[in-house]
């Protein structure tokens, strides 16, 4: 899953294919340190942060918040790639950035039929 740069959709970003780390510089930057925000997209966040004014950079505490201060157009984040209900928010993958990693964690002696039957559709879908 790619990391991504979160734009409004009227932003003049939002109709590229990639953007640079770099090019986010001359940005204001919505930065959230919430449970539900990859560690990873924050590392880069508050890399981005550390280099522009502090008026320039908004912090929040969830991901909602966040995503509101996208939409109304106070600036960008970065997180990783979402799929959005309407079409007032664009994500656009940064440009060299590593993909992020997930998985699953499970009690080994757990004997729950829709845990296994779960397991085996993550093993397929990782497999394709």
């Amino acid at each position: 899953m790619p990391l991504c740069c979160v734009l409004p959709a009227g932003h003049p970003y939002a109709f590229r294919d990639q953007i640079h780390e770099d090019e986010l510089l001359s940005e204001n930057i919505i930065v959230c340190n919430s449970y539900s925000v990859p560690s990873k997209a924050v590392e880069v966040q508050n890399r981005i942060s550390q280099h522009i004014l502090p008026e320039s950079a908004y912090i929040c505490e969830n991901l909602q918040v966040l995503l509101t201060l996208v939409r109304a157009g106070y600036g960008c984040s970065v997180l990783q790639q979402m799929r959005f209900i309407n079409s007032d928010i664009v994500c656009v993958p940064l440009k060299n950035s590593a993909p992020l990693s997930y998985g699953i964690f499970y009690k080994n002696g757990s004997c729950n039929p829709l845990l296994k039957n779960l397991i085996a559709i993550i093993k397929n879908i990782e497999l394709s």
